[in-house]
């Protein structure tokens, strides 16, 4: 796939990239250009000026393993 902008994954793996608050007058160089660069079930996400690794947002599904918390008791 190719790159959608801000808040969005830049290829497949399960979730969705969290919310980026930050407004950059500038983006830095990215530390990633796709999910399988990132370990485990992290995501290549644009976040705070640059694509990097993180965790999918919170109640997003990856692989199963991400439930919402209000479903969890």
């Amino acid at each position: 796939r190719k790159l959608r902008g801000h808040g969005t994954s830049v290829s497949v793996r399960p979730g969705t990239c969290p919310p980026d608050p930050v407004r950059c007058a500038h983006s830095a160089p990215a530390h990633c250009s796709s999910d399988p660069e990132c370990p485990a079930e992290q995501k290549c996400c644009y976040n705070a000026c640059r694509f990097r690794c993180v965790d999918p947002a919170e109640g997003t599904r990856a692989e199963g393993e991400w439930l919402h918390a209000s479903s969890v008791q």
